[in-house]
């Protein structure tokens, strides 16, 4: 007996005016808003984004918020601390080893979005760089090195269609000019197609909001067996 008021909001302001309408008058009386989206690049999971102050918006007008958890499992997901104990740069993700390290299948489109946690200071200024072996050396073959502002977010996305099967590797690095960033928090989605786990790989902390958001019910679901 449920009504389905179905809307597509592919950026932030078409979201916000969604939730601004619906938290006003109300005109089509939603009780319960269903999203099965996870946006990056807004915050680091501690409710200062702009997507939980929306959530917040809904649920002070009495409407329950349901998100999904994200696909963020089976091993394309990598969070960490950064540190560089040989001072070249680049974060280790093992002492003295800055490589993670995946494979992919021939004609593979690369997705892989890279924040750090510095989205109220704005400060730090950290690159993605994605290298492929080629007769066992490791050659840079792609990278984003975006200078980190106010308006250009703490986050770094590599998106390639089409990339030939191979070994690959991720590298994360300070960006030239930024303070140092050591002991700030890291975290690498690999949303690739054709793509083996991370070679390190995490379980937890994995979900971006809204689902992270205070006062949002989360779905998701675990493998058995």
């Amino acid at each position: 007996g449920a009504s389905i008021y179905p809307v597509a909001t592919p950026s932030l302001p078409i979201m916000q005016a969604f939730i601004e309408e619906v938290t006003g008058p109300n005109k089509y009386g939603v009780d319960i808003i269903s999203h099965s989206v996870g946006w990056l690049g807004v915050s680091f999971g501690r409710h200062t984004g702009p997507l939980c102050k929306l959530t917040d918006m809904a649920r002070a007008a009495g409407i329950a918020w349901v998100n999904a958890s994200g696909n963020n499992g089976g091993g394309n997901f990598y969070r960490g601390v950064y540190r560089d104990t040989d001072f070249d740069g680049n974060h280790d993700v093992l002492p003295n080893e800055p490589k993670l390290l995946f494979k992919l299948g021939d004609n593979a489109d690369v997705q892989i979005y890279f924040d750090w946690d510095d989205y109220e200071a704005h400060q730090l200024d950290l690159d993605l760089h994605l290298f492929r072996e080629e007769k066992g050396f490791f050659q840079l073959y792609s990278k984003s090195t975006k200078i980190t502002g106010f308006f250009t977010g703490t986050s770094e996305i590599i998106a390639i269609k089409g990339v030939p099967s191979g070994v690959y590797a991720l590298v994360m690095r300070r960006g030239k000019g930024s303070p140092d960033p050591t002991g700030v928090q890291l975290r690498i989605l690999n949303k690739s197609t054709k793509s083996t786990p991370l070679s390190i790989h995490h379980k937890n902390n994995n979900v971006y909001d809204p689902a992270s958001c205070k006062g949002v019910l989360a779905v998701g679901a675990m493998r058995h067996g």
